[in-house]
């Protein structure tokens, strides 16, 4: 399907599988893309079922998302299966691990949501009480994957319950995600803690602040150790959002916008000292063309906040090192 609709694909519909969208932002070239879209599956002998076709709508559900010229939104008829889960109470590694992958179809939706629920991905993590038992795992695991038995009991503790109370309540009210824009600036939000790295993409639409994507992840054992070092972690956050998170965004726009609350981080690509690591991570940044803004905690606003209430960044923002001194210059004269 995708090989018939080739030429046609991003012109003026999306073929996934045996689903075809088709888009326009007229009625008439609608119309025009509609036929192009049945002419080329009539010339590869593909029949279509009345039934199972939606035509002229404003909103249809496309691969699980309802989708509209407002932008992309989870299915009403999707939360019965999701305020279900309140009831859950997983008692093996297996039940545990389903129910994370049906959580994770929505993170999206979430922001932090690596953050908010580590609790309940800490129940995979294996424990031992001494070095002998880790001893013990380490060689009845040597050349298999580190993972616990499916059938591994595990203990759900009231923690863990409000922690999926808090996903579902999340997912109870969530925003609608904007499309993308590729001739206007993007602007990127990105935190880390120890608990993981979070990220937002987002853009100025009709004069509003629209969240593009949410992006979040847990920490390695080895980045767990970053937080000893100054700003190394926050570095971290910095890198994986451009370079791997958001790059189908980033890497082909023009310019964008990252806002951070540490400041050393605001001339990291120009003055800072760093090690290899560091160096290595500027090259593969050095690909993408943006400024990093700096924005005191106490201002970083929940950009879900920002999305629905609409507020000017740039008064808010520090632009860079340079602005600053120019500012101190000022208070003298």
């Amino acid at each position: 399907m995708e090989e018939m609709l080739d030429s046609l694909r991003d012109d003026c519909c999306i073929p996934y599988l045996d689903d075809i969208l088709c888009y326009a932002k007229t009625f008439e070239d609608h119309l025009e893309g509609l036929r192009r879209v049945l002419k080329a599956l009539q010339q590869h002998g593909v029949k279509l079922r009345p039934n199972k076709c939606e035509f002229f709508k404003r909103e249809v559900r496309y691969v699980g998302r309802l989708v509209s010229g407002e932008g992309v939104r989870i299915d009403p008829k999707d939360l019965n299966a999701i305020l279900s889960l309140r009831e859950k109470s997983p008692s093996t590694i297996g039940e545990v691990r389903r129910l994370l992958g049906f959580l994770s179809y929505y993170r999206t939706y979430i922001q932090d949501f690596s953050r908010i629920a580590k609790p309940i991905y800490d129940l995979l993590q294996i424990k031992s009480n001494n070095a002998h038992g880790v001893m013990e795992r380490s060689n009845k695991t040597k050349g298999k994957s580190n993972q616990l038995p499916s059938k591994t009991p595990v203990v759900w503790t009231e923690e863990h319950k409000n922690t999926l109370g808090t996903l579902i309540d999340i997912l109870t009210h969530p925003p609608v995600l904007a499309y993308p824009d590729f001739n206007s600036p993007f602007t990127l939000h990105t935190d880390a803690s120890e608990k993981g790295l979070g990220a937002v993409l987002y853009q100025w639409q009709n004069g509003k602040l629209r969240v593009i994507a949410y992006g979040s992840r847990t920490l390695t054992p080895a980045e767990k150790n970053y937080n000893l070092h100054s700003g190394k972690l926050e570095f971290l956050a910095l890198k994986w959002a451009i370079c791997e998170k958001f790059r189908d965004y980033l890497f082909y726009a023009s310019h964008f916008t990252v806002y951070t609350d540490n400041n050393p981080l605001t001339y990291v690509m120009s003055t800072a000292k760093l090690n290899a690591v560091g160096h290595r991570w500027v090259g593969e940044l050095s690909d993408y063309n943006f400024d990093i803004k700096y924005r005191p905690g106490k201002e970083n606003i929940d950009a879900d906040t920002l999305s629905r209430c609409p507020l000017d960044i740039e008064q808010d923002a520090t632009c860079s090192r340079k602005g600053e001194e120019q500012n101190d210059k000022k208070d003298k004269v």
